[in-house]
């Protein structure tokens, strides 16, 4: 879980303001070619820092895979908006809906649902149906053996994290090929995994991936 959050001084709170309430923003101002002219150095140096931070913060590990990856060139982090900007370019600057994730888990989480039905804004982890790394304990709800990544004691914000950052491309890197999603979905589904049995179930589910692969490759 992320603890410190970023914090803005109170230049960058203004230049916030400022650029959120220009008369024709949307969530298209993220990106570099789109940032208007004035603004365009204080926007890219304010991106800068927001990486400084939570590459620090997070010890260089992405909130999603729980990979580490040392390195601090740009292209090996993407600041995250953990609720979309397309769905609420209001939080494009908010530090509890910003992170840094790695290029592939930001790429397979893109735009997904993570809010609960009917919200589109919220700083509870009861909205959210993913793993929030500003609210949540991860391990709470995701147990990881290697490559393999299981919900905890079936937990559904486990399950919705794995699937929505496809977590379970690792498996396909040790397979040499892709699982199916929904052979990896059904696997999971009714998965029950805690600290206790986590060995004997891992070996299971293991044993289950190697079959479900042997069969696709015949």
């Amino acid at each position: 879980m992320i603890v410190n959050k970023m914090q803005y001084s109170e230049e960058q709170s203004q230049l916030i303001k400022d650029y959120l309430s220009l008369a024709d923003f949307n969530h298209t101002f993220w990106s570099d070619n789109n940032i208007p002219e004035d603004y365009i150095a204080r926007i890219k140096s304010l991106k800068s820092e927001i990486k400084r931070h939570y590459r620090t913060e997070q010890q260089y590990t992405c909130v999603y895979c729980k990979n580490t990856y040392l390195i601090n060139h740009g292209s090996c982090w993407h600041i995250e908006h953990i609720i979309p900007k397309e769905t609420n370019d209001q939080l494009m600057f908010e530090s509890e809906n910003l992170c840094l994730s790695c290029p592939d888990c930001n790429q397979y989480k893109n735009k997904k649902k993570v809010l609960i039905d009917g919200i589109n804004n919220s700083s509870h982890s009861n909205d959210f149906i993913i793993v929030h790394p500003h609210y949540d304990e991860y391990r709470e709800h995701i147990l990881r053996d290697g490559m393999l990544y299981i919900p905890k004691n079936g937990s559904d914000k486990g399950k919705n994290t794995i699937i929505v950052c496809k977590l379970f491309r690792f498996i396909g890197l040790v397979l040499d090929g892709e699982i199916r999603d929904m052979d990896f979905y059904d696997l999971i589904d009714d998965t029950y995994i805690n600290e206790e049995n986590m060995e004997a179930e891992i070996e299971k589910i293991s044993s289950s991936i190697s079959d479900i692969w042997k069969e696709s490759n015949q």
